[in-house]
């Protein structure tokens, strides 16, 4: 697994009048946490809030989240805004046929990624609505396996139904109270 992001190189798009980070995780990141999530899904739960798949809950225990968490606090989340970051919630998310995501958005966090760790044989799953959700914006370049998307957590997102397997992590952040 990573140990830095230091180096990395973050491109954005503007969806919505908001700017969406992004950058790849090395593929060799992704099936080492794929083939974890293959041997721990069948323990997990569906319908986390707005996620209509299994899910691992909030927070899991495992040290890949942990350590994604730690990075994005210390490396990524400074490029995009000069503070300190924290943590609140992070999930992985695994679709099978059917599976999908209402429409919703992660206030009251600061920043939120989605990681595409498998996306599946199908394009344009994850979709951007406006305030109102009467526009949509999808772009496949952005569901890459491995793209890491880091983006205003006001901005409202949700996945068409699936046809195959499809695995994401989602990481929330804050300010840290004492940058506020």
């Amino acid at each position: 697994m990573i140990d830095s992001m230091k180096e990395v190189t973050m491109e954005k798009i503007n969806i919505f009048k908001r700017d969406v980070h992004y950058f790849k995780l090395p593929l060799e990141d992704c099936n080492e946490i794929s083939e974890w999530v293959y041997k721990a899904k069948n323990t997990w739960k569906r319908d986390l809030n707005n996620v209509k798949a299994l899910t691992s809950g909030f927070n899991p225990d495992c040290k890949f989240i942990k350590r994604l968490n730690e990075i994005y606090a210390r490396d990524v989340l400074p490029k995009i805004e000069n503070a300190s970051w924290e943590s609140t919630w992070s999930w992985i998310n695994f679709y099978s046929r059917g599976n999908y995501t209402l429409p919703h958005q992660h206030r009251p966090e600061d920043y939120s990624s989605i990681i595409t760790i498998k996306r599946g044989n199908n394009h344009h799953k994850l979709c951007w609505h406006n305030d109102d959700h009467k526009e949509i914006y999808n772009n496949d370049n952005l569901e890459e396996t491995g793209m890491c998307l880091i983006f205003s957590s006001d901005l409202n997102h949700s996945v068409r139904i699936v046809d195959d397997d499809r695995i994401t992590i989602s990481l929330d952040f804050i300010r840290k109270k004492n940058e506020l």
